[in-house]
C-alpha cells in the first residue's frame, strides 16, 4: 500500500520522467515501514522530493569520484535540510 501511495507522491511531483522512476526503483527496494515513513514526509512537505533526490545524486557521485570534499559539502547540505525542515 505504502509503494501505492508514494507511487502518486512522486506521480504527481515536478521531476522528470526518468528521475520519478529512478526515484521508484529506489524505493521499491525498501522495506514497508521506511516507506511509510517516507510517504508521510512527502505528503506533508511535497518539496522535499526532488531536494532529497538531489542529495541522493550528488552522493552518488561523490562515491564514484571518491571526491571527499563533496560528500562532505552534500552531507552538509542534507543535515542543513534536515534542520530547516517544517517536520
Amino acid at each position: 500500500m505504502s509503494l501505492n501511495k508514494l507511487k502518486n507522491l512522486i506521480g504527481q511531483s515536478s521531476l522528470s520522467e526518468n528521475d520519478k522512476t529512478y526515484l521508484l526503483n529506489l524505493f521499491s527496494k525498501a522495506e514497508d515501514d521506511h516507506l511509510s515513513d517516507i510517504t508521510s514526509l512527502f505528503e506533508e512537505n511535497p518539496d522535499l522530493i526532488k531536494q532529497l533526490l538531489e542529495i541522493y545524486k550528488l552522493k552518488e557521485e561523490a562515491i564514484t569520484k571518491k571526491d571527499e570534499k563533496l560528500w562532505r559539502e552534500v552531507v552538509n547540505r542534507e543535515l542543513n535540510l534536515i534542520k530547516n525542515a517544517d517536520l
